[in-house]
This record gives structure tokens, C-alpha cells and sequence, in this order.
């Protein structure tokens, strides 16, 4: 399996942790920023160990700044995907337009995180 299908498998599973997260808070009647923002701090961690281990297969990467550049490639592209998610709730006023909404955006910003990822996070330093 290529590298670029595996990374889109992991990133169906982090999208599936965050959408639950999402999906729970939102039962308790807690704001949508902050269920975007617990959903999105769900998947984080799990999805750059295993992007590390299996996607980019490097262990010679310095973890904690590679994390963290990681991290702001995330941050760079959430916007975009808050922005797309966001749109669906306030357009169409419901829980499946914002889990629509999540999946376009999540969608496009994990193909142009690989991209990122793939030039300049996990570049060993040999």
C-alpha cells in the first residue's frame, strides 16, 4: 500500500476520534468552537506517532521539534478546515452538515498536510 493511501487511512482514523469527540460534546450542549477544538486536540498526537512510524518510517527525526512543526502545519491548515466545517453548520443549521463540512475540509487540509509534512517535517538530519 503506497505511503500517501496509508497516510489518508490514518487520517480516516483521526477524522473518525475527532467527529466522535466532536459528536459527544455536541449531545452536552457545549459550543461548537470548543467541540472543534477538543476534537482537533483528539487526533493530534495519535496521527503524528503513527504518520512517523508507518507513513515517513523515521526515527532518526528530532521528536519534539518535528512534533512541533507537525503541530504548525496543522495549525497553518486548521483554519481552512474550520473554516469549510463552519460554513456547512451556519449555511444548513445541522449535526450532518457539520460532519459534511468536517470531512470536505479535513479532506483537503490532510492532503496539503502531507505534502507539508512530507518536504519538511519528518526529513532525517543526518
Amino acid at each position: 500500500m503506497s505511503n500517501l493511501y496509508l497516510y489518508f487511512l490514518f487520517a480516516a482514523v483521526a477524522t473518525a476520534i475527532n467527529l466522535l469527540v466532536q459528536n459527544t460534546l455536541s449531545y452536552f450542549a457545549i459550543s461548537i468552537y470548543v467541540q472543534i477544538l477538543f476534537g482537533t486536540t483528539a487526533g493530534l498526537l495519535g496521527k503524528f506517532l503513527l504518520d512517523k512510524k508507518y507513513i515517513f518510517k523515521n526515527s532518526k527525526i528530532n521528536l519534539a521539534g518535528s512534533f512541533l512543526l507537525y503541530s504548525f502545519f496543522g495549525a497553518l491548515l486548521t483554519p481552512l478546515w474550520w473554516g469549510i466545517e463552519l460554513a456547512f453548520v451556519f449555511y444548513f443549521g445541522t449535526l450532518l452538515a457539520q460532519n459534511i463540512g468536517a470531512l470536505i475540509g479535513l479532506t483537503i487540509c490532510y492532503y496539503l498536510k502531507y505534502l507539508l509534512d512530507k518536504k519538511y517535517v519528518f526529513v532525517s538530519k543526518d
